[in-house]
């Protein structure tokens, strides 16, 4: 929800038309793992594309959602998670196992 609402935020400071459209689309595909945020990436490469004239503002717009999306899933989710979740080391490693073999 959080990476929504920045999104929307960050698509009006660069111009980009109907903001509030590309944040909510950016919070609804953050639940799906790698495919939401490539097609996110896509969908806005295509519309700062047919929006702006300047090249570099054009690709400003999937470079800044490419940014905020590593920004949330490298520091924000673990960081929120791992202060959450109390889980056994133990059990991690055994699990990786398991599951490797």
């Amino acid at each position: 929800m959080l990476l929504g609402a920045v999104v929307a935020l960050t698509m009006h400071l660069l111009e980009v038309p109907n903001p509030i459209l590309w944040g909510v689309t950016a919070a609804l595909f953050n639940y799906a793992p790698y495919v939401g945020a490539i097609a996110m990436t896509a969908v806005l490469t295509l519309v700062g594309l047919t929006s702006f004239d300047s090249l570099s503002h054009a690709l400003l717009v999937p470079a800044s959602f490419l940014f905020i999306t590593v920004i949330e899933g490298q520091l924000v989710t673990p960081s929120v998670l791992g202060r959450r979740m109390a889980i056994n080391p133990l059990v991690v490693f055994l699990s990786v196992v398991v599951w490797g073999w």
